[in-house]
Order: C-alpha cells, then sequence, then structure tokens
C-alpha cells in the first residue's frame, strides 16, 4: 500500500509512505511501486522497497506444504520450525481441514530447540484440494501459526480435455479443412507406453493417435475429427465415447465423452 503527505510545490519535498504486508511471508522480499507526477520531464519514477522478513517462528525450507503426486503414491514433505530467538519449540496440537486426506506427525528436533513436522498424502483417485494446517505451539509471542496446504494428485495415465465437442456451425467448414479437436495422453511418471485399442463409433468420427513410432512414448496426440458427410439431419445431436487402453493394464481404460451438435 501506498499514499503521499501532500503535493509539493517546485522545489519542495514531499514524504511518500509504502506499506508492505507480510502475512505468510520469510526471507528477503521486494515490491515496487510507481509514482505518478505533473513533471513533464519525468512523469513517472519507480521506489523499489525491500525487507528481510524474520518470522518469529522459522519454517524450512518453505512456510507452506506442498503435497504433489501421482494416485497410488505417499507424497510427503517434511519442516522443520525453529523459534528465531533460538529458544525451545513445541507443538502441542494441529488442526486441519482436509481430515481424512492429509496425515501429519510432529517429533522434537535439535535437543527440543525445532520441530519435525511430516505431512502425507495417498490419495486413490484424482484429487485437487486446499487448506490449511493450524499449528498450537508454546511459543510466547506466537501461540498459534498457520500454513497453506496444497494438494494435487494426478492419475498415471491421463487425458487432456476430458472430454470432445463440436457445435456450431460446423458445416459451413466442408469446404477447408474439416474441424479438428486434439487430446493429450500423457503418462505422468514420463515412462514410455502403448496404445492398444481405441474403441469408437466410426460411423461418425475418425480418431488418430500420433505419434506411431516403434519406441513407445510417454505421451500422444489424439486427433479426432467429425465425419461431417455422414451426419444426420441438420440440429441432430451424436454422442459417443471414445475408450482409449493401453499396455498400462494398472491404468485401466480411459473413456472421453465426444459430442457433435450442428446449429439447426
Amino acid at each position: 500500500m501506498a499514499a503521499f503527505d501532500r503535493a509539493v510545490s517546485p522545489g519542495g519535498e514531499g514524504k511518500i509512505t509504502i506499506t508492505i504486508d507480510t502475512t505468510g511471508f520469510q526471507g528477503r522480499i521486494s515490491k515496487e511501486a510507481v509514482v505518478t507526477t505533473n513533471d513533464p520531464d519525468r512523469r513517472t519514477a519507480q521506489v523499489t522497497l525491500s525487507a528481510e522478513v524474520r518470522p518469529l517462528i522459522l519454517v524450512e525450507p518453505a512456510s507452506r506444504v506442498i503435497l504433489h503426486g501421482i494416485v497410488g503414491d505417499e507424497v510427503r514433505q517434511v519442516l522443520k520450525l525453529r523459534a528465531a530467538a533460538g529458544e525451545p519449540l513445541r507443538i502441542d496440537k494441529v488442526e486441519t481441514d482436509l481430515e481424512g486426506l492429509v496425515q501429519h506427525t510432529v517429533r522434537p528436533a535439535d535437543g527440543g530447540r525445532a520441530v519435525e513436522l511430516a505431512v502425507s498424502c495417498r490419495a486413490a483417485r484424482k484429487e485437487t484440494a486446499q487448506g490449511y494446517l493450524r499449528l498450537y505451539t508454546n511459543h510466547p509471542a506466537k501461540k498459534k501459526l498457520e500454513l497453506p496446504v496444497h494438494v494435487r494428485i494426478k492419475p498415471e495415465l491421463e487425458v487432456l480435455p476430458e472430454e470432445v465437442v463440436f457445435d456450431g456451425a460446423l458445416r459451413g467448414k466442408d469446404q477447408g479443412a474439416p474441424p479438428k479437436r486434439v487430446l493429450i495422453l500423457v503418462n505422468n511418471r514420463g515412462e514410455g507406453f502403448k496404445i492398444s485399442g481405441l474403441r469408437y463409433n466410426r460411423d461418425y468420427f475418425q480418431v488418430d493417435a500420433l505419434p506411431p513410432t516403434d519406441t513407445p512414448p510417454s505421451r500422444y496426440r489424439v486427433e479426432i475429427v467429425p465425419r461431417l458427410d455422414r451426419l444426420p439431419a441438420r440440429g441432430a445431436k451424436v454422442e459417443d465415447t471414445l475408450v482409449i487402453t493401453t499396455d498400462l493394464a494398472r491404468a485401466g481404460e480411459l473413456k472421453v465423452p465426444m459430442r457433435i451438435k450442428l446449429e439447426s
């Protein structure tokens, strides 16, 4: 937040106040403010404020919990907390709004001068969530400390987007290249795999998976084109499901809804 005290007369001086909200920050931070004036030679000036934020309780390596992983894996992050002044630190209680998804353990470290907080998540399905861990401590000036928690669990095999839609006046494009939608099929572990089957209604769609190489890639581009010349009357709706099978048996079948809806 920035403010100034008054208009400055030629040759005079004024005061600009810049305030930084350091909530949730620790370490070196830098913020900028732009001052706009009526000086024809220098309409704007940039003011930079830098500070070293030293919280009452230091959290390393970061003051937030990031749990990103793949379905079936245990994702874990370990934080170390210590009082900035070096006095003994203890965590008496932990609360979270992600109960059932996130687990945590607390143990003393460095002879009671620090606390080790281990946070983990073992999700059985695709999951995205945000919440907090609220820590109650024995610190006289910081009885409560809240850490943001970000959870993102991806499936091993993922297809994006999750559905394919052709709508609008598609028949108007018949004279040029046919409309096309693209899916990206990716192994989030970065390992190569093979597509063993593509099931769909071939009367209304054409589907191709690229690249068709001998060495299994970790990512495919799946192109879908509607067969416009075979579609029913204008205004009709066609729905189908593309079923993708691979040599990753544990990933199961991937199902992508496909829909064509032309303007009537």
